[in-house]
């Protein structure tokens, strides 16, 4: 996988900027949300390969017990991160949904605008979080702390 690593980032880049691109020229919502939707999509998909290729790597080499232990333990931050990050992106577009809904009818809804924004933020930085762990094959590549993640000694 590392050798994909490169034109895998180019790809999310360009994904970014030209959904950022197409909306900002055509002024349509929709393009905004299905793209950060395809983003968000993009990334599990991602998150997943990079798991099964992880686990197929550490079950074909010859690893002693203790960087086994450390590898399980980045690959349960890894869920633990996706987990949430999933929650988080469905919970937030749930509430996207009411208030896009109701605010016509019902204007005072207007804060669980915010909400979404809130949860979509706190989703995206948990699937990054995830991403990173399930890039890492050594436990000592982590840094000392990350904001709501417990990390092994």
């Amino acid at each position: 996988y590392r050798q994909y690593r490169t034109p895998i980032r180019l790809l999310i880049l360009l994904e970014c900027l030209g959904t950022a691109l197409i909306y900002i020229i055509t002024r349509e919502y929709e393009i905004f949300l299905h793209g950060f939707t395809s983003i968000v999509v993009t990334d599990v998909v991602l998150f997943a390969v990079q798991r099964h290729l992880n686990n197929k790597n550490n079950s074909t080499n010859n690893i002693d017990n203790d960087n086994h232990d450390k590898n399980k333990k980045l690959g349960a931050l890894g869920t633990q991160g996706f987990r949430r990050g999933l929650i988080y992106i469905i919970l937030g577009r749930t509430v996207w949904e009411m208030e896009n809904r109701l605010c016509s009818t019902h204007p005072q809804v207007w804060p669980l605008h915010v909400v979404w924004h809130l949860f979509s933020c706190v989703a995206v930085y948990h699937s990054i979080c995830a991403t990173y762990f399930a890039g890492r094959t050594n436990i000592h590549e982590l840094p000392n702390h990350l904001l709501l993640f417990v990390l092994p000694k």
